[in-house]
């Protein structure tokens, strides 16, 4: 939405796994380009592969962005 993710806040629970859904159809560009650098994730979304999971192993708010930092948002886990 306006160039950036949407929403730009996750909130997660710790040690829950968890699973992001990008919908590819308004993720474009370098937005596709997924780095959340707490939890040692970078991945490149497409309409096939477009799931980010993983387990927030710690507590507190994270950034997450484009690989460019362009787009941008956090996570919060609780």
């Amino acid at each position: 939405k306006n160039y950036n993710y949407y929403p730009n806040v996750i909130n997660l629970k710790y040690n829950l796994p968890a699973k992001i859904v990008v919908d590819t159809t308004k993720v474009k560009g370098c937005l596709q380009s997924i780095v959340i650098p707490d939890f040692g994730i970078r991945k490149f979304v497409t309409a096939k592969d477009n799931i980010i999971s993983f387990t927030p192993n710690k507590k507190g708010a994270f950034s997450f962005s484009c690989s460019m930092g362009m787009g941008f948002g956090k996570i919060v886990v609780s």
